[in-house]
């Protein structure tokens, strides 16, 4: 009986060794598996935001005046954190000569609904636009972002973010740019655009 169990105790000790010599070596197969998809899953993050950062939203409308190309367009420039509003005229028949009604060629509103935000006047001093055949002629209005991020925090208009240690969405709120071109018969282009929150 004292043999028998010398003998199991001999077994026991025995596969306890064995599990022992196995199981470090297992530990560091699983923890340089882990360790590989961690670098995977944060190399993945990095082009995410990476890709986010750099790109820049561009919209635009074109409308023809009589021989005259009218485009109003916007481009998002995140490096400065602006909104790059553009009015350009081009020529495509003879010399066109719209003049304004007023003391500037032109008035950007950006609404949220029926609601003004922001209300800026372009081309300040431009009584009438001369363009010839394929000449071009433009005037640029820049816009910050936080001007749009101010009202939205102002009208609480804002979801309340989550907390998390990586952010990879953005929270975005609907916008309309409107440009009224001063002229005779004043002509109105508007461009719908989303605006990404910075606060």
């Amino acid at each position: 009986m004292k043999d028998d169990e010398t003998r199991s105790d001999r077994i026991y000790r025995e596969l306890q060794s064995k599990r022992e010599e196995n199981t470090p070596s297992k530990k560091r197969r699983y923890s340089r598996i882990i360790m590989i998809l961690d670098a995977v899953v944060i190399l993945v993050i990095l082009i995410i935001i990476q890709n986010r950062t750099s790109e820049k939203e561009y919209r635009s409308s074109m409308i023809n005046l009589n021989g005259l190309e009218t485009r109003f367009s916007l481009v998002e420039i995140k490096e400065t954190k602006t909104y790059a509003f553009t009015l350009s005229f081009k020529g495509l028949k003879k010399t066109f000569n719209p003049r304004r009604t007023d003391g500037n060629l032109g008035l950007l509103v950006i609404s949220d609904s029926d609601t003004p935000v922001i209300s800026k006047e372009i081309g300040e001093g431009t009584k009438e636009i001369r363009v010839s055949k394929d000449e071009v002629r433009s005037f640029r209005l820049n816009i910050k972002m936080s001007e749009l991020d101010k009202y939205l925090k102002e009208k609480k208009k804002l979801k309340r973010k989550r907390r998390s240690i990586i952010n990879l969405t953005s929270q975005t709120y609907p916008f309309r740019a409107s440009m009224r071109i001063n002229l005779k018969e004043p002509v109105l282009i508007p461009i719908e655009f989303n605006h990404e929150v910075g606060i």
